[in-house]
């Protein structure tokens, strides 16, 4: 019998924009060095796949798959980036709001318990700044005027979704 379970959304017909990246709080706790790097690789490897496509098709015909023409590997990859989105979310981030939507209905359609938040499920790579400094003429701007109203197009936080069993 498997020690794990894994729940794919789109098994159960939830759309899903996002690839996770599965693990327990156990590992994460007992080795953050081992889990920050292993996400920095994924996130690494990631990067370079979508900025050096020729070459990775290249290794994957002559080492994985011969039988698959060279053209119908360069097909799949500039539809895999257009699925990414790049230029939208960085590599490695997600759409918090896409999440807790899909949680909602995970709640709410498969009678799972509302003692669950997502953030019982976040891992935040914590190499990544989260925080900036201000100059004191922002810091001025800031207390003449508190409430600002803005539009984010990419994530500020690099958030990897794990399972935190």
């Amino acid at each position: 019998m498997s020690k794990y379970n894994i729940i794919n959304p789109t098994d159960y017909g939830i759309y899903n924009l996002q690839l996770e990246l599965f693990t327990s709080k156990d590992e994460v706790l007992k080795h953050p060095n081992r889990t920050k790097s292993f996400v920095d690789a994924i996130i690494k490897g990631w990067e370079y796949a979508l900025q050096n496509t020729d070459e990775i098709i290249d290794i994957i015909y002559k080492k994985y798959s011969k039988n698959i023409p060279k053209e119908s590997l360069k097909y799949e990859a500039e539809i895999t980036k257009r699925l990414i989105l790049p230029n939208i979310y960085r590599i490695g981030s997600f759409d918090k709001n896409f999440l807790n939507r899909q949680l909602d209905i995970f709640k709410n359609n498969y009678e799972i318990k509302n003692d669950k938040a997502l953030e019982d499920f976040l891992y935040l790579n914590k190499n990544k700044q989260t925080s900036i400094s201000l100059t004191p003429q922002e810091k001025q701007y800031l207390k003449k005027y508190p409430v600002l109203k803005v539009h984010n197009e990419i994530n500020c936080h690099l958030l990897i979704l794990m399972k935190m069993v």
